[in-house]
Formats: structure tokens, C-alpha cells, sequence
């Protein structure tokens, strides 16, 4: 009987993972060739062999995410994928387990992922934990520039990060949900998109008072042959309004040619504000999912509301990690939080499901009561995890 081998691949297993991959989620068959996609990490790799023949693919991508408005270190999980003749066998979810063991033993205190089902994930403790929505609005609709130009655009050149990530991550602090990885070609892989060659890719920022207030990271996406294009923006971000009002006065003077603007935003985008007329529609929506790795540990990374302070006793049930198994005490004040273990009895049990889902600010105490997760709501744990709904703009 021949055993199934969890390891980490080597760089000469590329392009069986690649391959797998195309068969899997669709990706395009020019990303089996190792130039043909984005950079490969094979450290983020845990894979399932059986004599030496790929069988399962699972990554964790070392990122952070913000949760309440602070940076937590988090794996983003991606790359779940199990050759047809295996599926339904277990190896997967035994993979997953143990890419889930060595992300927590290595620092991740939270994951994050979006799934491709459901059941399979919530075996696992994950919950639905916030949403990733893409809106368009027809070119010749969004709105001009203000005529007073609080911010200048121009296009953003040469290999220094610094001052777009700066942008992004003064952005991220005012919201819960935000993922920045912490590769060095994160940015230029999966924001500016340099890889890819058949469209044109782009990024300007907007100048104001303070230095860069926002910028915006698109391509031109073809819909044929003199039939114009769409403006798909990977990133579109402001931290002024002076700054979004040049920005989107910049792409209307797409519209010649270009059709449409498309842009991630939070599920109630503000952006929307902006437009005299209601034609800024969502064009796809899909929730992606969390799971708390370390309860104690991301309790105290996480920010709170300033304005909410108090002192709770969770309880909280995980079946993969004996060390989440207990009561811990929660004190909040000024933002922060801090946690102890405790003998006393909960003033609330959760399982992990649940738990995640408070925890990422999807799903208050009263809406886990009514999808049956919990038995009754809790004003304080609602108020503590309590803010702007939580969302990504990054597709991982």
C-alpha cells in the first residue's frame, strides 16, 4: 500500500502544480509555463504526494489583514485543489488540517480564503467573514473632477512602493477586512499586475496637500476588435475626497472609447456618493470566509471601538486546536484588548464557526442567533466587534 506524503514541493514541481491548478479553477493554460503567471512561491506550498505523483495542493500566502482597523498577521489561504481521482477521499481536508497546524505554529492568527464550497471549509472552523464586490458604472456617467482640483493625478512609474503602500495602508487602518501580503512581489504581481501581457496595464496616483491622498492600479480590457474597452481597476484607493473626485475624473476621460468602469469596494461604497444618477451597479459579489487560528492571540491584535470598553468571558469550542479550548477573559478599553485564561464560567460559548464570524465583523450576536449558531445575543460582544462592514478588494 502505497502512503500519502504531506511536504513541501520543490521549485522542479512547478508546473505539475500549475497544471493542476488549470484543472481545477479554470486558470489559463498559458500559466503552466513558469512565465506565464504570477511569481511562484514553493515555500507557501503544502502538497499531498502518493509514490512520488502530485495529488492535493494547498497555500497559505503570509499576509496581513486588518480587523478593526489594525493589521494582524494572517494566512491567506489559496491553492486548494485535489487531482478528480482522489476527490472525496479525505487527502484534502487532511491537507488542509495540516497547512492550518503549521500556519498557526508559525505565527498566523488568523485565515482568510475564498471558497470554492462551502461544507467543505466549515468542517475546518471557517465562517463566512466578509464580502468581496465588484461594481461598474458606464464611463460617461462618473462623475467630472471638481473644477476647485483639490488633487492632481499622474501616472505612476519606476519600482518604488513605498508611497502606494503607504497610501493603502493609511486606507486599510480606517477598515476591517483589507489584505496586504507581505512578499516583495505582492505589489508588483497581484496590484500593478507587471506580469501580464496581453492587456495594458496602468497605475496613477493622486497628489493633494498631504503628498499621495490615493491612486488606482487598471488595465484596458478589450471587449474585441473595434468594439472599445472596459477600465478594470485591481485597486481604486482614496483617503481624501479630493483625491477619489480626481481619480474618477481621470477615468471619465476614458470614455471616447472605453465603456465602463469596474472597482472592488466595500458593500456599501461610499464612491456611489459621487454619481448624480444611480448607475454605479454591482456587477459580482461573492462572501469569502475566516477562521480564528489563535482565539487569545488575535483577540489582542485586533482593534476594538474606541468608544466600547468592558469585560467579557467567551467560551469558545474548537476542535482542531486544544489550546483555543477554553474560557478566556477579554478586557477592552481605548481600542485595545487583552486576554487571560480564566476558571469562570462563560458569559457566552461559541463554537469556532461563530466565533470567526464575530470576530471578522460580519455577523453580530443577533444575526449568529438567527442562523442558529448560537443560543442568545450579547450586547457587549456585539458592540465590541461592532464597525464598517468588512471586506476585501484582492482576489486571492
Amino acid at each position: 500500500m502505497v502512503s500519502t506524503d504531506f511536504r513541501v514541493p520543490t521549485e522542479q514541481e512547478q508546473r505539475a502544480i500549475r497544471e493542476l491548478a488549470v484543472l481545477s479553477f479554470n486558470v489559463p493554460a498559458r500559466w503552466v509555463e513558469s512565465d506565464g503567471g504570477p511569481s511562484f512561491h514553493p515555500e507557501h506550498y503544502l502538497c499531498a504526494y502518493e509514490g512520488g505523483r502530485l495529488q492535493a495542493t494547498t497555500r497559505a500566502i503570509p499576509m496581513q489583514q486588518w480587523f478593526g482597523g489594525r493589521p494582524v498577521p494572517t494566512a491567506g489561504v489559496a491553492s486548494v485543489a485535489t487531482m478528480p481521482e482522489v476527490r472525496g477521499t479525505g487527502v484534502g481536508h487532511a491537507l488542509m488540517a495540516a497547512l492550518l497546524q503549521g500556519s498557526r505554529d508559525g505565527g498566523d492568527l488568523v485565515t482568510s480564503l475564498y471558497p470554492a464550497t462551502v461544507p467543505f471549509y466549515r468542517r475546518l472552523g471557517y465562517e463566512f467573514g466578509g464580502t468581496w464586490t465588484t461594481y461598474r458604472a458606464p464611463l460617461a456617467t462618473v462623475p467630472r473632477d471638481a473644477t476647485d482640483a483639490r488633487a492632481t493625478v499622474e501616472e505612476f512609474e519606476g519600482d518604488d512602493l513605498s508611497e502606494l503602500q503607504a497610501c493603502y495602508r493609511s486606507w486599510a487602518s480606517a477598515r476591517t477586512g483589507p489584505i496586504e501580503a507581505v512578499d516583495d512581489d505582492w505589489w508588483t504581481d497581484w496590484v500593478l499586475h507587471r506580469w501580464v501581457r496581453d492587456s495594458v496595464q496602468r497605475a496613477v496616483i493622486a497628489h493633494g496637500a498631504s503628498g499621495v491622498e490615493g491612486y488606482a492600479s487598471f488595465s484596458l480590457e478589450s471587449r474585441g476588435r473595434w468594439q472599445g474597452f472596459d477600465v478594470e481597476c485591481t485597486h481604486l484607493v482614496a483617503t481624501t475626497q479630493g483625491a477619489l473626485s480626481a481619480l474618477l475624473g481621470y477615468f471619465r476621460r476614458y470614455k471616447g472609447v472605453g465603456h465602463g468602469l469596474k472597482w472592488q469596494g466595500a458593500p456599501n461604497e461610499t464612491t456611489g456618493l459621487l454619481f448624480d444618477e444611480e448607475t454605479m451597479r454591482i456587477q459580482e459579489q461573492f462572501r469569502y470566509m475566516t477562521r480564528v487560528l489563535d482565539v487569545p492571540g488575535a483577540l489582542e491584535a485586533r482593534g476594538y471601538p474606541a468608544s466600547v470598553s468592558g469585560e467579557i468571558v467567551i467560551d469558545v469550542d474548537d476542535p482542531q486546536f486544544e489550546e483555543n479550548r477554553a474560557a478566556f477573559r477579554l478586557r477592552v478599553e481605548g481600542g485595545s484588548g487583552k486576554v487571560e485564561r480564566t476558571e469562570e464560567e462563560p458569559d457566552a460559548a461559541l463554537s469556532i464557526r461563530a466565533f470567526s464570524a464575530l470576530f471578522a465583523g460580519y455577523l453580530s450576536t443577533a444575526e449568529l442567533v438567527a442562523g442558529g449558531l448560537i443560543d442568545r445575543p450579547n450586547q457587549l460582544l456585539s458592540e465590541l466587534f461592532a464597525g464598517p462592514p468588512p471586506f476585501m478588494q484582492d482576489h486571492f
